[in-house]
């Protein structure tokens, strides 16, 4: 069991309320009696400083909940450190997620973490970004980069 978790949450990820959504991972953590530390990233803080942080602070696990960005962004930190990776997904595509077999329902993904049935994976980068799905060039790579909040929120 976990004894130094922390969780990196982004707020704005996704389309569900996210006040909600946090408030049932850190009842999920606490019913478990694991402590949680909850993170949030803002528009001045990146998933990545906060993965940083908690990696500084010594943390047996690190849970990403957003989206894919968010979730590769935390891996990026972890990578080579030991630190399991839990995966909440929250975001608009959750690909990365979908590819692990981890359920959309935040209860479900929880169980998981907490269940502890760790999976080591294969990481590359590209351009000095990690890399944990897929990497595109061309027309996937534009759409990818000119997409924002405001087009995913029409989606």
């Amino acid at each position: 069991m976990f004894k130094n978790a922390y969780l990196i949450f982004n707020p704005v990820s996704g389309q569900g309320n996210a006040p909600l959504e946090r408030a049932l991972i850190e009842e999920a953590f606490q019913s478990a009696n694991v402590p949680l530390v909850v993170l949030e990233t803002t528009e001045d803080i990146s998933a990545s400083e906060l993965a940083r942080a908690a990696v500084n602070k010594q943390a047996d696990c690190v849970i990403a909940s957003g989206g894919d960005g968010t979730v590769s962004a935390v891996a990026g930190e972890l990578c080579r450190t030991g630190i399991c990776l839990g995966i909440v997904p929250r975001g608009t595509a959750n690909a990365i997620a979908a590819a692990f077999g981890i359920s959309n329902n935040i209860s479900e993904a929880c169980e998981v973490i907490l269940a502890g049935a760790a999976h080591k994976i294969d990481m590359a980068a590209c351009n000095g970004h990690p890399l944990l799905l897929l990497a595109g060039i061309g027309l996937e790579a534009d759409v990818v980069s000119q997409a924002n909040r405001q087009l995913k929120d029409k989606i």
